[in-house]
């Protein structure tokens, strides 16, 4: 009972704090501050994960013409990123620090928080939970861009939602150029992204259909088009693609119904919250599953102290639990 007391009166102090959101804005820019200098501080040669060094050699490849996934990372390893996670990291590359891209993409998450019309304590609470999460710190500081890849997909579904959920495709050519871009990411974002359009997709009108899809395959192929250039011989191509170090963790199988039940899932949506909180199940069960079996046949302790798995995969619903809890906060302020 004690512990209860104890959160209502924390409930109500923070929603009494007069100064809350100068406190926000001040421990914002400390907490940005601080992971800034963690990167920072890092050497990404002394790491065992290549993650940043993946995307750097990507986006070097690119700038020099050459084929991305035929060159080698500093643990010996090619890339398996997507042609948009390039353009994604290339600022930051530019800037010296392709890592550079967590800090940035934490401080674009705070801001999404502070102007967020729900109750001081519940901004406190998406908070906490990012930022007591072993798993976020991990992705700091091997300088990884997976959470931070899924982060910017959530703010753009959240904000695009809020502006034009009654009419999702009424601005459909920039919504199939992001759409594209993020599709062009990484492969796990097609199951948020066909949950969050799908059902609307079939409802809007064979126009903006056709303009949608046109839009969309046109961006798709522009933003492979460095890569289309500098394509080696077919046999190369089948050996050394992003999708072989993708899919390798998972069973066909279920990668192909994990990609399946979005389309018809796509139809229970009522709400934004509904499309994450769908999302934390398929990818959950995803995920979840493949470690699993992966455990079953190659041994418990191989996947969880060799390199059989990559349990950074575990904590891909991270960003998807904080961003439901912020939709159904703001749905709880409406009602």
């Amino acid at each position: 009972m004690s512990v209860f007391i104890g959160i209502h009166k924390l409930k109500l102090y923070f929603n009494k704090l007069k100064k809350f959101n100068s406190y926000f804005i001040f421990f914002s820019v400390f907490i940005f501050l601080f992971l800034l200098f963690i990167n920072l501080s890092i050497d990404g040669y002394s790491l065992n994960v290549d993650r940043w060094s993946a995307m750097e050699i990507g986006i070097k490849s690119l700038l020099e013409g050459k084929y991305p996934y035929a060159v080698l990372d500093h643990l010996g390893n090619t890339t398996s990123n997507f042609p948009g996670l390039f353009y994604l990291g290339l600022p930051f590359y530019l800037l010296g620090d392709v890592g550079l891209l967590q800090p940035f993409t934490l401080l674009l998450l705070l801001f999404f928080l502070f102007r967020l019309k729900i109750e001081n304590y519940q901004k406190v609470i998406v908070l906490a939970l990012l930022l007591f999460a072993p798993a976020y710190y991990w992705e700091i500081i091997v300088k990884s861009d997976f959470m931070s890849n899924s982060i910017l997909l959530l703010l753009f579904i959240s904000t695009w939602s809020s502006k034009f959920g009654k009419d999702i495709f009424k601005k459909g050519i920039f919504l199939a150029i992001i759409s594209a871009f993020f599709v062009s990411t990484r492969g796990t974002v097609i199951i948020p992204l066909t949950l969050f359009l799908f059902s609307s997709f079939i409802k809007t009108t064979t126009y903006k259909k056709v303009l949608f899809s046109s839009v969309f395959i046109i961006s798709l192929v522009l933003i492979s088009l460095p890569i289309f250039i500098n394509l080696p011989n077919f046999d190369f191509i089948i050996e050394h693609n992003p999708f072989n170090h993708q899919t390798r963790y998972a069973p066909q199988f279920l990668i192909i119904t994990a990609l399946i039940i979005p389309f018809i899932l796509s139809f229970k949506i009522s709400k934004t919250s509904d499309v994450f909180l769908y999302t934390i199940y398929i990818l959950g069960g995803l995920v979840g599953i493949s470690f699993i079996l992966n455990c079953i046949e190659e041994g418990f302790d191989q996947n969880i102290y060799g390199n059989l798995f990559d349990l950074s995969y575990l904590s891909i619903v991270l960003p998807f639990i904080l961003f439901y809890l912020m939709e159904e906060y703001q749905n709880i302020k409406l009602n």
